[in-house]
Formats: structure tokens, C-alpha cells, sequence
């Protein structure tokens, strides 16, 4: 199998009918372009993938198998902050969506089967943008296009997309501005798959509730980074982040949506974060030994290396329990009452400022409750979740609740600073004297005993 990934960053434009490609190079080109390439006319037929509800098109992401042009073979394409994340995998004999590639789309197609939704046939002039060292800083692909729906009929139209290769983004705005002038408008809808199905896209609706709001955007969150860790990709932390999120945000909604609509959801959210937490927790205490440890001077290297080997096991099982949820009949039930938590919310009307601000209130109390050593009880791991909970609904209740709620952000956020810090230590102590009781010489059982002291004195102060 052979697997590629890159960040596509591109603009795509609409000229009008006749339009010539401008001199991209030199006076009047864009910047740090010195020539063009002689361009070069491809053949493309692609038949896009999805589920019978377009749920991957819908999310923007495009799963295709392409065959023509020099990058022939499944292209898997999925939202990033910059870009897109384009991964690739070689044809296979069948029209069969490969198994990796199917499994970093489960968050959205939630065990659906995949299927073919259009074909799209292309002929690519390119032309390839250069520097004077003979860089490739971007390419222009000019595009006549023919897409047609699985039991629809062919639309055409013609593209220009230009994508960074080497160069900046500031070639990109340039090129923005220089297209304008010839009346080439940047294309709303880049993908040619979302131009083919047309209004066969589910529409999105609109949300007024912030709340609200907040749960979409981190249910789309949740779902990359789904994807990202079944990539390999170690984002525990990103992930256990973005599921307590959501426990605040179902937690700030209960007193419209009721605690039958919006416990359910949570609970199943913590037993999420179980692994999430521990996975996160492990790497963090790894990092601080790993740090403290360069304290020491002398016979530090076997040491480092038992620690290592402990930590990497630990955080191997860690892993792998983190991916059997993921892979899970219950998780999946989760994304799709999360889903539905989105597209039909128990309440139409949003909470009132008078609503949030008490919400944000008791938040607060349970937080400051927790902040002191009262009867005994204290724990920094139930201190830090209290304050982690206030930061998130002051977070959320902020477009309507303002200057209370950004006091009650900015001091919970200060509590938890510290408040990690002493979990990751505690946790590092932990770990640090379970390798000590395996120690294999006297040397290796003295200087893990002075790290653990090391950590103790971190601790305390």
C-alpha cells in the first residue's frame, strides 16, 4: 500500500467564457514568479465516494479515485485550519474504497457504506509557477470540467485553481487581486464534487443559540481529530479537550433542554474521556520526568532509558485504548446523538442572559469550593476539573453574558495553569516510583528515588 499526505492550499476562480490565462511572470505577474512552465494537458476521470446522505460532501471533505495525470489513485481530502489535508493511496484492481482510507471518514459515515455519487471528467491545462532557482512556487490549473450526479444530469463549466507547491500565501492574495482586475471571481463553491451535486447538498441550517453553536463547531472538531489520531497522529489531549468541551456546553443547555436530553450525552462523553484523559495524562508525565531528569549529571543515559521504555509501554496500551473506543458500536451511538443534538435541538429558543449568568454562577461556586483544603478533601485532579468546567462555560456564555463572564474565564484559566501543573507532577511521582520498585541495580534505584524527590520539591513549591 502506498500512502502520501500533503496540505493543499489553493484558491479556485470562475473566469468568464474566452478568458485568457494572464502573463503570470515577470512586470505585472505576481511576486517571486520569474517564468512559467510550457503547459501540460491531462486527462482526468474521477468518481467521487460517499454515503447515501452525502455526509462526507456535506462535512467538506472529498473521497474520490482518480485515474490520468501524475497523481492517478484514491484521494482522501479533509479540512485543516490552512488548507486541506490531501491523502493519497494507489488504485487498487476493484472501485472498492480502501479500508484505511474508509476507516478515517468513520466519525462521519458512522458505519454507513460508501458508494459512488458522480463522476467528474477534467481536461488540466497546468502550468507550473517558478522562482529563478528554478522552485516551483505554485500551479495553475485551467480546467474544463464535466460533472454529472449518479442518476442526475452532466453540468460543465470551467475553473481556474491555483495551489501552493513551494511558495507563500501572500502569491495566493496577489493572484486574488491580479484575476479581479480581468473579471475572474474567486468560485464560493471550490470542489468540483459540491458544484456537480449542486442542491442535492443537504443544507446546513442556520443556529442562533451560541451555545449551540459551540457544540456544531466542536462536534466537527471531535470528528477531525477522530480522524487525526486514526492517522497516528498522538492528539489525546486535543481530544480530551474538545469532549469536555462539549460536556460544558450540554451541561450550560440542561436548564432549557432537561437533564433526560442532555445527561444521556454526557455520560456517555466521560466514559470518552476516560481513555482520552489517561492517554493525555501519561504523555504530559512523561514529558516532565524526561525535563526534571536533565537536572541530574551523572549516570542519567540507563536511567533515561528505563523511564523511556516504561513510559512508551504504558503509553502503546494507552493508545490502543484510546482507538478501541473509537472503534466501538458506543462511540459511534455517540457521534450520531451528537449529530442529532446539533440538527434537532430539544429547545428552539436560546437560553436567556438571566439563564447563562446563572449557569456561570454556579459553575463558579463549584470551582471556588474547590479551590481551598476544606474538610480534608483537597485533590488537585477534582480542583482542576471544577476549574477546566468554569473556563468552558465562561467561555461559552460570553457572546451574551460579556465582562462577568471574561472575569470568570481569565481567573478559572489561572487556576488551572497551576492546577495541571500539579496533576502532571503527581502523576509523574506516580509513574516515576512504579519504575523504581523494578529497578534492576542499586544505581538506577538511588537516582530514580532523587527524581521522585525532585518532584516532591516541584510539588511543594
Amino acid at each position: 500500500m502506498t500512502r502520501t499526505q500533503h496540505l493543499e492550499v489553493e484558491h479556485t476562480y470562475a473566469p468568464p467564457p474566452g478568458t485568457e490565462v494572464p502573463a503570470l511572470a515577470g512586470p505585472g505577474g505576481l511576486p517571486g514568479v520569474a517564468r512559467v512552465a510550457e503547459p501540460v494537458v491531462h486527462e482526468l476521470h474521477a468518481t467521487y465516494h460517499d454515503t447515501g446522505g452525502l455526509a462526507l460532501t456535506a462535512a467538506g471533505i472529498t473521497l474520490r479515485a482518480r485515474t490520468g495525470g501524475p497523481d492517478e489513485g484514491w484521494h482522501l481530502k479533509l479540512p485543516a485550519r490552512a488548507g486541506r489535508d490531501e491523502l493519497h493511496h494507489r488504485l487498487g484492481r476493484g472501485e472498492t474504497v480502501p479500508a484505511r482510507l474508509r476507516g478515517l471518514v468513520t466519525a462521519w459515515t458512522q458505519g454507513e457504506p460508501l458508494s459512488p455519487v458522480a463522476t467528474v471528467a477534467t481536461r488540466r491545462t497546468s502550468r507550473l509557477l517558478l522562482a529563478e532557482d528554478g522552485t516551483v512556487l505554485a500551479e495553475l490549473a485551467d480546467d474544463e470540467v464535466t460533472g454529472t450526479p449518479v442518476g442526475g444530469a452532466p453540468v460543465s463549466w470551467r475553473e481556474w485553481e491555483l495551489e501552493l507547491v513551494e511558495g507563500e500565501p501572500d502569491l495566493l492574495a496577489a493572484a486574488d487581486e491580479l484575476f479581479e482586475g480581468l473579471g475572474v471571481e474567486p468560485r464560493p463553491l471550490a470542489r468540483k464534487i459540491a458544484v456537480t451535486l449542486g442542491d442535492r447538498l443537504p443544507q446546513v441550517p442556520e443556529v442562533a443559540d451560541p451555545v449551540l453553536q459551540a457544540v456544531a463547531a466542536d462536534v466537527g472538531v471531535l470528528k477531525l481529530l477522530d480522524s487525526r489520531w486514526r492517522r497516528g497522529e498522538l492528539v489525546a489531549g486535543e481530544l480530551a479537550s474538545v469532549v469536555r468541551r462539549l460536556r460544558a456546553a450540554l451541561w450550560t443547555l440542561r436548564p432549557g433542554w432537561g437533564r433526560t436530553v442532555t445527561g444521556p450525552v454526557r455520560a456517555e462523553l466521560a466514559w470518552l474521556s476516560e481513555s482520552l484523559v489517561e492517554a493525555s495524562e501519561l504523555a504530559a508525565a512523561h514529558e516532565r520526568v524526561l525535563a526534571v531528569l536533565e537536572e541530574e549529571r551523572e549516570g542519567v543515559a540507563p536511567v533515561r532509558r528505563l523511564l523511556r521504555a516504561a513510559f512508551e509501554e504504558r503509553e502503546r496500551e494507552a493508545a490502543a485504548r484510546v482507538l478501541d473506543d473509537l472503534q466501538a458500536d458506543r462511540y459511534l451511538a455517540l457521534l450520531r446523538s451528537l449529530d442529532r443534538v446539533v440538527a434537532e435541538p430539544a429547545s428552539e429558543e436560546p437560553l436567556t442572559r438571566k439563564q447563562l449568568r446563572r449557569r456561570l454562577e454556579k459553575a463558579r461556586t463549584k470551582a471556588s469550593a474547590r479551590t481551598g483544603e476544606d474538610e480534608g478533601r483537597y485533590t488537585p485532579a477534582r480542583h482542576l476539573a471544577a476549574a477546566e468546567h468554569l473556563a468552558d462555560v465562561a467561555d461559552l456564555v460570553e457572546p451574551v453574558v460579556g465582562k462577568e463572564a471574561r472575569r470568570a474565564r481569565r481567573w478559572a484559566e489561572q487556576a488551572v495553569e497551576g492546577l495541571e501543573d500539579a496533576c502532571t507532577t503527581l502523576r509523574a511521582q506516580q509513574e516515576v516510583g512504579a519504575v523504581a520498585t523494578r529497578a534492576a541495580t542499586t544505581g538506577e534505584a538511588f537516582l530514580l528515588g532523587r527524581l521522585h524527590g525532585r518532584l516532591e520539591v516541584r510539588l511543594a513549591g
